[in-house]
């Protein structure tokens, strides 16, 4: 069944991020907020298994991993409902922080362009780059987050040059660095060279959304749909609800352009955003043959790569490292071949993740798919060449 759900946590929350924390190398742990898809969904799974009647069994721990899967992920602010900001919106630079909080930034959207002909050393793959006519300086939006309505009007193309509104994860946030150290097993007291600090944050009138396919026995032993679950690092605690549909409901409704004759207007042109980081095998953007669409990729626009691993719950122990392109990422197509409504069908709302091979450390080959786990989650938009 799908379901709706609600993370508000309670405490304070820390992520940890790819890099290596171990003594003698680092005393700074630094996290990664919002957490990935897959930290949220491993919350959600464990809940399940500790509390299924049957235990912690293979059975169970199976069911988890693939009747338990993630199609939505977004975050509630202040009662509002907010996605990560299109990489293809940035930010004014220099501009002052809003006196309220809740006003929030301006954006200006980019315009893909034909690249000038004297760009021949660029290793940059598409025949287009994005661009602004504004004469000022820009700058992209670190953590930023647009409302629901907004990237409605976004993806149906219907913004103006500017966007308002924009907010900033940090400003929904208390940063609450934690120090400690290390205790000797023998003596039970401080151990030397053993000092470190974490990075937690404390969230202010924050929720994580979530929309998961759950099993029929999940809420099996509970009631009233709360769950108090372990959350992030040190297992805090936060309390998971489940929520009505209508409340975070993203359909979009996408609609194509008609001539006078009533045929779809072609080429069709369409943008895929990312609302999840996501996993390619070409790397930086993913393969639309998979879904039977030919189209022609002009444009994206992408930002650092996320590193994302986690724990295996079957094999119990850590999951081999991959890169991923983050959330908010947009990339721009072309297809003569490809109506709006199709690509729409196959791709709107769906995990466009591809399985990788990937060699760790060891030496060993793992095959990583990380679709049920949210990764890719993609939305479909319009845009005008030039406009």
């Amino acid at each position: 069944m799908k379901r709706y759900i609600s993370i508000n946590p309670l405490d304070t929350l820390f992520f940890r991020d790819a890099k290596p924390f171990s003594m003698g190398s680092e005393t700074w742990a630094d996290g990664v907020f919002p957490p990935f898809p897959s930290t949220i969904l491993g919350a959600i799974r464990s809940k399940y298994i500790s509390n299924h009647p049957s235990g912690p069994t293979d059975e169970v721990i199976e069911t988890a991993l693939h009747q338990i899967s993630l199609f939505h992920m977004s975050i509630l602010l202040d009662g509002q409902n907010y996605f990560p900001l299109p990489f293809d919106l940035v930010g004014i630079k220099g501009e002052e922080a809003p006196v309220d909080v809740r006003d929030g930034y301006n954006a200006v959207r980019l315009v893909l362009k034909e690249m000038a002909s004297e760009v021949g050393a660029s290793s940059y793959a598409c025949p287009m780059v994005l661009t602004t006519n504004s004469e000022e300086r820009l700058e992209s939006l670190e953590g930023g987050l647009l409302s629901r309505t907004s990237l409605k009007d976004y993806l149906e193309n219907h913004i103006g040059e500017k966007v308002g509104s924009v907010q900033k994860i940090k400003d929904w946030i208390i940063n609450e660095p934690k120090t400690g150290i290390g205790r000797s097993n023998e003596t039970n007291t401080a151990a030397e060279s053993q000092l470190y600090r974490v990075g937690m944050v404390r969230p202010l009138n924050f929720e994580f959304i979530i929309g998961v396919e759950l099993p029929g026995d999940y809420s099996a032993g509970t009631s009233n749909g709360s769950y108090l679950i372990k959350f992030g690092a040190e297992s805090k605690a936060a309390r998971m609800e489940l929520i009505i549909d209508e409340l975070v409901i993203d359909e979009f409704n996408i609609e194509p352009e008609f001539d006078e004759m009533g045929y779809e207007v072609s080429p069709c042109y369409f943008k895929i955003y990312l609302s999840t980081p996501g996993v390619f095998k070409n790397g930086w953007y993913p393969d639309l043959s998979h879904y039977g669409i030919e189209a022609d990729l002009l444009g994206a626009a992408v930002g650092k790569p996320n590193y994302v691993g986690g724990f295996d719950l079957r094999e119990r122990r850590p999951k081999p490292l991959v890169r991923a392109v983050p959330a908010g990422s947009v990339y721009y197509y072309k297809s003569k071949n490809c109506s709006l409504k199709d690509v729409v069908e196959k791709i709107y709302g769906k995990s466009i993740s591809e399985p990788v091979r990937v060699t760790e450390t060891n030496g060993k080959e793992s095959n990583v798919d990380l679709r049920n786990d949210g990764f890719g989650i993609a939305y479909v938009g319009k845009w005008e060449p030039g406009k």
